[in-house]
This record gives structure tokens, C-alpha cells and sequence, in this order.
């Protein structure tokens, strides 16, 4: 039984950086935390819906549904410029997620009881304007029944991407903006895998890569979360030769409020949503008396990177 190990690093991926070009609309959108203080968290909740298509369609896993045990959520934690891999000022967000999952196999299959699928991930990530460090340690638990047979699989992965971009990303962006963005990164990922407590299986990768992203503020307007609307500006990112793309809304102070990721069919893989957050020195939006916490590209990054690891996971 296989599983998929191809992570993008989740936050190099996606710091808006480069080559602003201005729109006609007079409206500005930020795209900076500003302020942050040590403790401010902003926590996310995730639809799996199209990760689930993605388990129940693949024809070695013979599955017809797949239940959340435990409603799936990610958390990013703010810690100031405790920084220790990068030289200089620079600053750290701390990422957690988990989803514990049953699968119910099809009626007849070889999986001769339903398997249970335990993921976490924990991430930390330095980051100034024109280079990042980031660390992400993802583990899998699954417990299965084939042929009658228990077996238990474990698999820890624990990669490690250094990037750097000469471009610097632009502090505002309005409806109309395009800008690109090019990326090299040095990544360390290492493999640890074993069945049923036995000897573990260790792999490590040393690999580089680079890649260009384009952006497009497409458009602006109200987007609502548990039936409040906050203005927010979309925009859509697409790495140059990938069909696949992703959509993020983004309020004036700059957080994320929803994000969504396609795969190269166009269809929605999966969608997170702001929950709840505390931001210290949160912006005040005066026209209404609400604000939302201003949040820098690196929410956005890792948004992008939870989606490309978690409909992508077997």
C-alpha cells in the first residue's frame, strides 16, 4: 500500500512579490500584518471534501465513504522575530493541523473492516522579504484490516526548504493588480516509514527547485463567514506550466478570510475558512465598527500549502 509523499513547501510557494501593476479602482487592500504581537493565532476550518473524492475514487483503496472523527482545523501562531536559521530581523509563525478519518470500504473488498487514517502537521517558518527557512513535520497513522488480516502503518516526513527571491512583495494590492513572482529553494526531506512496530524505513532527499507564480486581483466585493460579509479582494494564483490554481479572499487588512484550491480538472479540492483569531493590535474597519486581523502573505502561504499537501495525501 503506497503513499503519496510530495509536499510543496508551504511557505515559500506564495510571497507575493514582484512587478505590481495598478488597477483603476482607487480601493487598496493590504498586504501586511501589521503589529503583530507574541500569541496573536488565527485558526482556520477546513472542508475536505474534495481530499474525501479524491480517497473514494482511487480505485486501490476500494472506499465508498470517509468520515471525519474529528472536525479538521488548522492554527497558526504568531512568535515575533524569535527568529534562529535566518541572519537579521526576520519574523516566526508556528502552523498545527490534524484530521483523524474512518474510510468505509465497499461491500466485498479485501479492506475486511473499515481503516482509521490519524495525520498532523506541524510547521515552523522564519521568513523576511526576500528569503524563508521552514521546517514541516507531517506524521500518518492508519490502521487497516486487509484479507482479514490488522496492520498498522506509521510515516513520519520531515522536510526542511530553504528559499530566497530577490523580488519584495508589495505592501498594498487592488482590484486589477498582476504581479509574478520567481522562487529557488533548497529542500532536505526526510522519510521515515515502518509497518506494525517493526524496523524503520529511513529515506532522505536532497533536491533543488525553482518555479514562477503569476497573480491576479480579479475582482472585490462582500464574502460571507457563518453569514457575516467582509469586504474582501480575490485573487487567483497559478504556477506557470500547472493548470492547477488557487483562490484566496483576502480582507482590507490583508488576512485571508476563505481560500480555496482546484486541482488541473478545475475542480474544488478543498476550502478553509477564518474561525477565530486574537490579534493584539487588530485594525479597525471605521465604517462598520468591525475589523478583522491585518495578516501578512505568509497566511496566505500557508493556506496554499495545506492545500497542496492534504487532497493530495493516500
Amino acid at each position: 500500500m503506497g503513499v503519496n509523499k510530495t509536499y510543496v513547501a508551504i511557505f515559500a510557494a506564495v510571497l507575493l512579490l514582484s512587478n505590481t501593476v495598478l488597477a483603476e479602482s482607487s480601493k487598496k487592500y493590504s498586504n501586511e500584518l501589521s503589529e503583530p504581537t507574541e500569541g496573536d493565532y488565527f485558526s482556520f476550518d477546513l472542508d475536505l471534501s474534495g481530499m474525501f473524492s479524491g480517497l473514494i475514487d482511487d480505485p486501490d483503496m476500494d472506499t465508498e465513504t470517509v468520515i471525519n472523527n474529528v472536525e479538521p482545523s488548522m492554527t497558526m501562531t504568531y512568535h515575533g522575530d524569535s527568529c534562529v536559521n535566518l541572519p537579521g530581523g526576520c519574523n516566526r509563525v508556528v502552523a498545527a493541523m490534524s484530521f483523524d478519518l474512518t474510510l468505509v470500504h465497499v461491500e466485498g473488498s479485501d479492506y475486511t473492516d473499515d481503516s482509521v487514517m490519524k495525520m498532523t502537521m506541524s510547521q515552523t517558518a522564519e521568513y523576511d522579504e526576500t528569503q524563508s527557512w521552514v521546517e514541516t513535520i507531517s506524521t500518518m497513522d492508519m490502521w487497516m484490516q486487509y484479507n482479514g488480516e490488522d496492520y498498522y502503518l506509521e510515516e513520519v516526513e520531515t522536510e526542511t526548504v530553504s528559499s530566497t527571491s530577490p523580488d519584495i512583495s508589495p505592501v498594498e494590492i487592488s482590484v486589477g493588480d498582476t504581479w509574478t513572482i520567481s522562487q529557488e529553494e533548497d529542500i532536505i526531506t526526510t522519510t521515515r516509514s515502518r509497518m506494525d512496530g517493526g524496523d524503520w524505513d529511513t529515506e532522505t532527499i536532497e533536491s533543488s527547485d525553482s518555479y514562477t507564480v503569476n497573480y491576479n486581483a480579479e475582482s472585490s466585493g462582500n464574502v460571507f463567514v457563518d453569514g457575516v460579509g467582509f469586504d474582501s479582494i480575490k485573487v487567483t494564483s497559478q504556477e506557470m506550466g500547472s493548470s492547477e490554481k488557487d483562490v484566496s479572499y483576502s480582507n482590507e487588512h490583508g488576512i485571508p478570510v476563505k481560500f480555496e484550491s482546484y486541482n488541473d480538472d478545475g475542480v474544488m479540492e478543498m476550502m478553509m475558512t477564518l474561525a477565530e483569531y486574537r490579534y493584539a493590535n487588530e485594525p479597525v474597519d471605521q465604517d462598520s465598527g468591525l475589523g478583522l486581523p491585518g495578516f501578512s502573505s505568509i497566511a496566505a502561504a500557508s493556506m496554499i500549502g495545506v492545500a497542496t499537501l492534504l487532497p493530495r495525501k493516500k
